[in-house]
């Protein structure tokens, strides 16, 4: 089952179901291509989706500067555990190190590059830094798996755990879209991976 535009379909069909002068066209081909036309379309559906899905999020606050060696670990929606320590040697996201020489701002800074890093979480979990020590943690992926803890053991460090993660229902991929049956006051589009949005329909 895959979702396609309008020109990959066109070209399914002609690959799939070509003049069928030598009996080569299988009962798999016309499943593949009416099943991926069902994916590909905007069709009724009889139920709304009753759970938009929604993205956990955490803070971790800075009032002072960590001790050196200390350490917080974090987890993301994949269940991807990873620690990060603090060191007065100064900043290494190879090693998941983040530089507590400075300032609190400058800590929570390094803190925020060495998950954004390759060998840190690396996108699975986004970072926003408001510059005053408070770093914003957003899981990328929707759902309850999301909701994970946070284990630090810094000195002048708060930390809340990932909350607010919701699943999708039903799950979607992104470009699905649904009209309910018998409903003339929503649409439904999955504009993300089980990520649903709504918008109310009016008169013109």
């Amino acid at each position: 089952m895959t979702k396609r535009t309008k020109t990959e379909l066109a070209s399914q069909l002609t690959t799939l179901l070509p003049d069928n002068t030598n009996a080569e066209i299988s009962p798999e081909d016309i499943r593949s291509v009416f099943t991926d036309y069902a994916d590909s379309l905007v069709l009724w559906d009889s139920t709304a989706p009753t759970a938009a899905g929604a993205y956990a999020s955490a803070t971790i606050t800075f009032s002072g500067l960590p001790g050196n060696n200390e350490e917080i670990d974090i987890t993301d929606a994949s269940g991807t555990e990873k620690t990060y320590t603090a060191k007065t040697a100064g900043e290494d996201t190879t090693f998941g190190h983040f530089n507590v020489s400075g300032t609190k701002e400058e800590a929570a800074a390094s803190l925020k590059d060495c998950i954004d890093a390759g060998n840190g979480h690396n996108g699975t979990i986004t970072v926003s830094d408001n510059g005053s020590g408070v770093l914003t943690l957003t899981q990328a992926s929707t759902g309850t798996p999301g909701n994970t803890t946070i284990t630090e053991e810094l000195d002048n460090v708060t930390k809340t755990d990932f909350t607010g993660g919701v699943s999708a229902a039903p799950s979607c991929v992104k470009g699905e879209v649904v009209f309910v049956k018998g409903s003339n006051d929503y649409i439904y589009v999955c504009v993300d991976t089980n990520l649903w949005r709504r918008s109310e329909l009016s008169s013109f």
